[in-house]
């Protein structure tokens, strides 16, 4: 069975090349093939922020 994960990371320009490798690596150590993509958007609530109103 294949996986296809999506990792959000807190801070995508810090943690993004650090999360994948070893979300994937986890995935390798579980015997399972897994599709590792990270969430690099800038911010989710960009539009919701109260700052914007």
């Amino acid at each position: 069975m294949s996986y296809r994960v999506l990792v959000i990371p807190e801070d995508f320009r810090k943690d993004a090349m650090v999360l994948q490798p070893i979300v994937e690596a986890l995935f390798v150590h579980l015997g399972r093939k897994a599709k590792v993509i990270v969430c690099r958007s800038l911010r989710a609530d960009t539009a919701a922020s109260p700052r914007d109103r």
